[in-house]
């Protein structure tokens, strides 16, 4: 693990929110040109953290919220930043104005070193490259992706953001998956739909809804990834997903040092190796059980 300490940043912070209502054609476009207006954010350093989600009880209404998060960027040079966005949305017919940034409060010490607290839901991920983005016809089928998942009731959960190697620099040849440096955008679908004390079969119905519309997203980013701290344990493909053209160099390493197999959990190099002997036979995956070689 590489680990890069700096000094104290100034992160300025603003905020963004609006709905479907009456107009959701105006809903989507907005939502368009915010995911769009990702990459002028990026190129100024900076990174946003946004939602879209389907209201309860509505098959036709939805919500879109993110935050806006510049380093070492004045208050006013953000807001200058900000507002062709926000005139591009009023243009379209959303009636929203650009606030005043203040200091982020996400990298402030009133967390005071607590982080995220465990959640109940399954989720996907996807990377999204900077080519998306460059190519008009690529974006409008990646926009559509988007809107075809939330449509079908999950929420869309994105952070533009752009560790390229030159944000990341020194040093160049890390275990990092390429995708990160090419990635303007790693999203999350979320399925907070409730399956406890659901059957396997509707169990693995319910994923299998997820992973076909996750396919929707990566259909449009061949030869992308997933952020595996936030992947589905059932990502296809994980070595690619994972971790690139880096997995047969990382596998070299693994055999060499850890050659036993001692430290083990799925989805991480050499895993495959292993697996867990089921309790029950119903087809679901568990860390319940024996671990056993596979060739075994």
């Amino acid at each position: 693990m590489i680990v890069k300490a700096y000094p104290p940043t100034y992160v300025t912070g603003s905020s963004l929110s609006f709905q479907s209502g009456r107009n959701i054609t105006a809903f989507w476009e907005g939502v368009k040109l915010f995911f769009h207006y990702g990459k002028a954010i990026t190129a100024a350093g900076g990174t946003t953290y946004n939602y879209v989600n389907p209201i309860p009880g509505s098959s036709s209404a939805y919500t879109f919220r993110t935050t806006f998060e510049l380093p070492n960027l004045p208050n006013q040079q953000t807001f200058n930043l900000l507002q062709p966005l926000f005139d591009a949305l009023n243009a379209v017919g959303i009636s929203v104005k650009n606030p005043s940034p203040s200091p982020s409060t996400q990298w402030g010490t009133s967390l005071n070193g607590i982080g995220d607290t465990p959640g109940n839901s399954r989720f996907t991920s996807r990377l999204f490259p900077r080519r998306n983005w460059d190519d008009a016809e690529l974006w409008d089928r990646t926009f559509a992706a988007i809107r075809e998942v939330t449509e079908a009731g999950y929420t869309f959960h994105g952070i533009h953001m752009a560790p390229s190697l030159a944000v990341g620099g020194y040093p160049g040849s890390s275990g990092v998956n390429p995708a990160f440096r090419e990635t303007l955008m790693h999203a999350d679908i979320f399925d907070s739909a409730s399956i406890r004390g659901a059957t396997p079969q509707a169990v693995r119905d319910a994923h299998a809804r997820l992973s076909f519309y996750t396919d929707k997203l990566r259909a449009v980013t061949p030869g992308a990834g997933a952020y595996m701290n936030e992947a589905d344990l059932e990502e296809p493909g994980w070595q690619q997903s994972f971790f690139g053209d880096k997995y047969e160099t990382l596998s070299g390493i693994k055999r060499k040092w850890d050659a036993r197999g001692v430290f083990w959990a799925p989805g991480t190099v050499g895993s495959e190796a292993w697996a867990v002997e089921e309790r029950e036979d119903d087809g679901l995956p568990t860390q319940d059980g024996r671990l056993c070689r596979v060739d075994a």
